[in-house]
């Protein structure tokens, strides 16, 4: 079984798959394996690149031949893709098939019958056609801010422009399997215990036996 985890920023998706690692369900981080992506591969560094151009990259450090290391300028990227749609799902055409690729060879390693794969945009991207359940934590607007204002320190219009980017938060609970409440008061470990039995009920109950007809 494969459990997709979702849900706007700020709403504390990471939080909730880390739970579900300390229950020893092994998680694929989506956004942060497109981070590694963007830093390391060659081919999708290079299609960066050519979309954003040569500010995308910012040389970190040297190797010991004197050979530049860069990194991705996260904040002029963010600056670039969250005010241009057209950019925006251009960029997502570079990465996320590189993200999926490195998802498939990190499944085919694991031993569980339960994997769970976290994206922020899984619905927008398509990922929920690739996974059997679909997960969406769910809390308000005001607690969203407030978590990215701490976590991230960022300002409000950067926090309108990345909750702009993402489909509201109704689309995507309309189509969820399962919704995860993560409110300020909301119980969480609750939640997760409730999710984790109806796994488990929904792997391990027997299939109905079918009597064969009879010719009498």
């Amino acid at each position: 079984m494969v459990i997709g985890v979702t849900g706007g920023i700020g709403s504390g998706k990471t939080y909730i798959c880390k739970l579900l690692e300390i229950a020893s369900l092994p998680v694929f981080y989506s956004d942060t394996e497109a981070k590694r992506i963007m830093d390391e591969d060659f081919s999708v560094k290079t299609a960066i690149t050519e979309l954003l151009g040569e500010e995308a990259y910012t040389v970190v450090a040297y190797t010991e031949d004197s050979v530049p290391v860069e990194k991705l300028d996260r904040k002029f990227v963010a600056r670039k893709i969250f005010s241009d749609p057209d950019l925006r799902a251009k960029m997502n055409a570079i990465v996320h098939p590189a993200v999926f690729k490195a998802f498939k060879v990190w499944q085919e390693k694991q031993e569980s019958n339960v994997t769970v794969i976290e994206s922020a945009i899984l619905f927008e991207c398509g990922l929920d056609k690739y996974v059997d359940k679909t997960i969406v934590v769910a809390a308000p607007v005001n607690v969203r801010i407030k978590r990215l204002k701490e976590r991230d320190n960022m300002s409000d219009e950067e926090i309108e422009k990345r909750m702009a980017s993402q489909s509201d938060e109704s689309s995507k609970l309309r189509r969820a399997d399962i919704i995860i409440k993560n409110g300020q008061d909301d119980d969480v470990n609750r939640q997760i215990f409730a999710l984790l039995k109806s796994i488990q009920e929904e792997l391990f109950t027997p299939a109905p036996t079918v009597l064969p007809c009879s010719d009498n």
